[in-house]
């Protein structure tokens, strides 16, 4: 059976070991490699991690998940010979260490100069003809040279390690007082017009006035967004205001108000926290019988800071910076 037939390409269920033919081309490539080095040794290494590499590679190319290979320090002749590197290059995600191991072996030895610094460790069996690699687990990491390959895990685990991670999102407070704001946060007559609210929280919003700012210079700024999709479709849908009023240069009064966009949506249990950019709590409050909850506090030009929801077994997060 082919590595087609095992790969659903748009959901890959892979078996925990895979086994890929290798063909003389693929033999043919790693035995160039292996004739531009001397040492017996070095080329019986370069000639199995280029297989390994390889293996690797078209297993990557099955997932659509981009490579490089002459990108990799394993494909180039001065690494290979400065180094034990059988690495292959995943633009923006990182490097994959693709160890090859013999036919029946119950370890695998990892150099410690590639220790915490690859995504991922795929182990490879190699057959004593080179005409077969098995793809046999991965490790997500490592920091020992031996490992027993019990501990490897399946491969239909891997897309999940090798998803690039998401950028995280920061609005920035200061972009608030210069009239440019993400398209996520709404005044407050665009987001009643936009947003399915109850009449009375629709009215509520309508009669909202927003204080002066005490420093005589910028005027307070207020936005409003809905929450997360994952609370939405959870069936409590929840309306985040933000108020940002300048007391100095540098300093400004940060106003949170989390509200839900249905009266009779009671939010029971729902916590807002106030965390510091090291996680610290600064501050908190829990809703037992009121509507909303209301949070007020100051900052400084330069300060992180993040609200966090937690609503039964709903935890949502919102990054911000002044």
């Amino acid at each position: 059976m082919s590595l087609w037939n095992l790969v659903n390409m748009k959901s890959p269920v892979v078996n925990s070991m895979l086994t890929i033919p290798i063909t003389s081309r693929e033999r043919r490539l790693a035995e160039q490699f292996k004739m531009q080095h001397a040492q017996p040794e070095l080329t019986e290494q370069v000639y199995r991690n280029t297989l390994a590499v390889w293996a690797v590679n078209y297993y990557c190319q099955c997932l659509e998940i981009p490579t490089n290979l002459e990108g990799s320090d394993s494909w180039d002749s001065v690494m290979q010979s400065l180094s034990d590197v059988a690495d292959l290059n995943l633009p923006g995600i990182g490097q994959l260490e693709c160890r090859p191991v013999e036919s029946g072996a119950t370890t695998v030895e990892i150099p410690a100069e590639v220790w915490g610094d690859r995504i991922a460790y795929i182990i490879v069996e190699l057959n004593p003809f080179y005409t077969e690699a098995k793809l046999l687990g991965f490790l997500p990491s490592t920091s020992t040279g031996k490992v027993p390959l019990s501990l490897l895990q399946p491969l239909e685990n891997l897309p999940d390690v090798l998803a690039p991670p998401q950028p995280q999102i920061i609005t920035d407070l200061s972009d608030w007082l210069h009239h440019q704001f993400e398209e996520s946060w709404q005044a407050i007559d665009s987001f009643i017009k936009d947003t399915q609210i109850a009449y009375a929280v629709r009215t509520k919003y309508a009669y909202r006035t927003v204080p002066e700012s005490s420093s005589g210079g910028k005027p307070a700024v207020e936005r409003i967004k809905l929450l997360g999709a994952e609370i939405e479709q959870a069936g409590k849908p929840l309306a985040m205001l933000v108020e940002v009023k300048p007391t100095s240069i540098s300093e400004v009064d940060i106003g949170i108000e989390v509200s839900p966009t249905q009266v009779s949506e009671s939010p029971q249990n729902l916590h807002v926290m106030i965390l510091d950019e090291t996680g610290d709590v600064l501050m908190e409050a829990q809703a037992k019988s009121t509507e909303e909850i209301k949070l007020e506090f100051s900052g400084e030009k330069g300060d992180r800071f993040s609200v966090q929801l937690v609503w039964d077994d709903l935890c949502l997060t919102e990054q911000f910076a002044i």
